[in-house]
């Protein structure tokens, strides 16, 4: 029995080591496809361990080189190790080719590239890493280098034309000398690039709320320069970022803010209630963007103030105090076009300026058919928005019929909406213009 036993056991053993040497052969085989190393790869990335993701990354392109999700994080995690969060002017063109390569790559292989996306797509990153380069550039002074590094992104395929024109009718609809508040990679680059290369609309200043928080921004935007005829006036020198924890840790008590009320008489104002809020540290303060947006109000009245329909993030930490009621500053924002413009005083003409720029001043013609429309869902959605609004808002004044055809001119001026998907925005949009739905 016992001799039985061992003979049992010793087959048992030699049963499970087979097992062993089976399954660790079939899992080494799994763990060497390029997918299972691009998922780990992945989930490293996100768990913040860069270095080993790289690796991981990296197998997964030598076994497949082909692999467009491997090549959009590998260019992540390029720029991820090699840059610091807005630093800009450190950025160098050695750097920014490496990268761009990688997302070159991901459009090479994948044009309508459909893997996970971290923050931009690949064509937008390719945009928006020449762009940082050259706005480093700009911070430097040198401008011909800043002109090269935006004709690299142009050339590389980073700027998309539909992109492109829907962000110059951005800068189009805004007033003359306008301060344009931007808050991503997009609608700061393209404007910027619009101006330095093309001349355009030079006198907007465009205003990122996150790259305000940075001291080269500010003094940036603070001088007269070849792409920005009007500099701001700020009242505080930033030079390093202690000046700015200096700067706004001085607020750290709820404070009141009067500001002249821009059209409404010279001696008009708006008292504004403005509330600091704890950082991540604990410190109690205003946050620099809020400081630079109210002395943008206070110091500059003669300057419109207007924000990108991309800004989605509009959380400014205080209220506006005016005519005895408190209200949130985003309640006094009054359509021009694509941009919504702060308005501090009651107007009967501003729809029908507004209906001017829409119809006039700007252009459609990059979103013609049904494949434009699906890439490009925010665009159409913010068009069609702007002529909805400004078509209700004359509904209200009793001019039906005048906003019938402000709708019925959208159909004309943007074929591409027969190609919506939703069938009801669709249909109601052709309905009113006469025109059958597409099929």
């Amino acid at each position: 029995m016992n001799i039985m036993s061992v003979q049992s056991l010793s087959r048992l053993v030699n049963m499970v080591i087979l097992f062993l040497v089976t399954t660790a052969g079939y899992f080494s085989l799994w763990a060497g496809k390029p997918e299972i190393l691009l998922q780990k790869g992945k989930q490293l990335y996100w768990a913040g361990d860069y270095k080993e993701a790289e690796k991981k990354i990296h197998q997964a392109l030598s076994l497949d080189s082909t692999l467009a999700e491997a090549h959009y994080f590998a260019g992540y995690l390029y720029c991820r190790m090699h840059t610091r969060n807005l630093e800009i002017p450190d950025l160098t063109w050695e750097q920014t080719s490496i990268t761009s390569h990688f997302f070159e790559k991901v459009v090479q292989f994948e044009p309508d590239y459909g893997g996970e996306i971290i923050s931009l797509k690949p064509r937008e990153k390719i945009m928006s890493e020449w762009s940082a380069l050259a706005l480093g550039y700009l911070k430097a002074g040198e401008i011909a280098r800043a002109k090269a590094a935006f004709a690299e992104a142009k050339k590389r395929g980073g700027y998309e034309p539909e992109k492109y024109e829907f962000m110059k009718n951005i800068l189009l609809s805004c007033p003359q000398d306008a301060v344009l508040i931007t808050g991503g990679d997009i609608d700061t680059f393209y404007p910027l690039y619009m101006q330095v290369t093309e001349g355009i609309r030079t006198d907007v200043t465009v205003l990122n709320i996150y790259l305000c928080q940075t001291p080269w921004f500010i003094t940036m935007i603070k001088q007269v320069h070849p792409w920005q005829k009007h500099p701001l006036k700020l009242p505080f020198t930033i030079q390093t970022p202690k000046d700015i924890e200096k700067l706004t840790a001085r607020f750290a008590k709820p404070f009141d803010f009067t500001i002249p009320r821009p059209g409404c008489g010279e001696t008009s104002t708006i008292d504004l209630s403005i509330t600091p809020v704890a950082g991540k540290d604990g410190t109690v303060k205003v946050w620099m963007n809020d400081l630079v947006f109210l002395h943008v109000l206070k110091d500059n009245p003669s300057r419109p103030l207007c924000i990108s329909p991309t800004v989605k993030d509009r959380n400014f930490n205080y209220k506006i105090y005016m005519e005895g009621k408190m209200s949130d500053p985003f309640t006094h924002l009054e359509r021009r076009g694509l941009v919504e413009v702060f308005s501090f005083c009651k107007t009967d003409t501003a729809v029908y300026v507004n209906e001017h720029v829409l119809c006039r001043v700007l252009t459609y013609t990059e979103i013609p058919n049904s494949v434009a429309i699906n890439q490009n869902e925010m665009i159409i959605n913010e068009i069609i928005a702007a002529f909805v609004h400004t078509a209700s808002l004359m509904e209200k004044a009793g001019e039906k019929e005048r906003a019938r055809r402000l709708l019925g001119n959208l159909s004309e001026l943007v074929p591409g909406i027969r190609y919506l998907q939703n069938e009801k925005q669709r249909d109601f949009l052709l309905g009113i213009a006469g025109k059958p739905a597409s099929k």
